[in-house]
């Protein structure tokens, strides 16, 4: 059980990341524009 907590865990950063990279380029393109 603590193993499948951890990989859903890393699951739900790797898919945060993903998802939060093009928010964090189009912020960072409206602010430097």
């Amino acid at each position: 059980m603590t193993e499948n907590k951890k990989e859903n865990l890393n699951n739900r950063m790797i898919k945060f990341l993903f998802e939060g990279a093009p928010v964090r380029g189009a912020c960072v393109q409206m602010a430097e524009e």
